[in-house]
C-alpha cells in the first residue's frame, strides 16, 4: 500500500504489477495503508491510483478511512464495527472483483498498551469478527500490519472458515 505513495514512478509500476496480475488470472491483494503526507510530496492523485489498484484486488487490507479516500464520502455511523460494515458494502458495490476486506481495530492506550481486535468481511455475507486483545509492554508495532495480511491470507490459503482465519491473523499480529 504504501508503493503508490513514494513517487509518479512506483506508483505506475504498482498499478501495471496489478493490473498484468489479473490479466494472468492471478488474485490480487492490497493494502490500503493510506499515508497522506507521502502523496503529498508529490503531488499524487491518491484517489485515482488507488481506486485502480483497489479495482485489481481480490482481498484488500483497509478499513472505512481507506474506503473513504478511495470513494469519497463519509461513515457516520457510531460504532467503528458499523462503520466498517458501511464501508465494505460500499466497496463491494464498487468493485465487482473484490472478495474481502479485513481491518484491525485498535485502540491505543498509551504507545505500549493498545487493544486491537479485527474483523473480515466477504462479498457473500461473511462477518467475522476477533475480540480485542490487550497488549502491553508494546516495543514497536513496525510489521504489525504485516503480520496481519500474511494472517489473513494465510487462513484464506488454508481454506479456514473466516473464524479461524480472523483469529489465527489476530494471534499472528499480536505476536508481532
Amino acid at each position: 500500500g504504501v508503493s503508490p505513495a513514494l513517487g509518479a514512478e512506483t506508483a505506475r509500476a504498482t498499478l501495471e504489477a496489478a493490473r498484468a496480475a489479473v490479466a494472468l488470472g492471478i488474485k490480487v491483494s492490497f493494502d490500503g495503508n493510506f499515508r497522506p503526507k507521502l502523496w503529498e510530496r508529490w503531488g499524487g492523485d491518491a484517489q485515482t491510483i488507488l481506486r485502480d489498484l483497489f479495482d485489481c484486488a481480490h482481498i484488500v487490507f483497509a478499513d472505512y478511512r481507506d474506503i473513504g479516500v478511495v470513494l469519497g464520502g463519509q461513515f457516520p455511523q457510531a460504532e467503528a464495527q458499523a462503520r466498517v460494515d458501511a464501508a465494505a458494502a460500499m466497496a463491494f458495490a464498487a468493485f465487482p472483483r473484490l472478495q474481502y476486506m479485513a481491518c484491525t481495530q485498535r485502540s491505543a492506550h498509551s504507545a505500549g498498551h493498545n487493544s486491537l481486535g479485527a474483523m473480515l468481511l466477504g462479498r457473500d455475507g461473511t462477518r467475522a469478527i476477533a475480540p480485542q486483545e490487550e497488549l502491553t509492554g508494546i516495543v514497536d508495532r513496525i510489521g504489525g500490519g504485516d503480520a496481519f495480511a500474511a494472517g489473513v491470507l494465510h487462513g484464506l490459503i488454508e481454506g479456514f472458515d473466516a473464524e479461524a482465519t480472523i483469529r489465527f491473523e489476530l494471534a499472528a499480529d499480536c505476536l508481532k
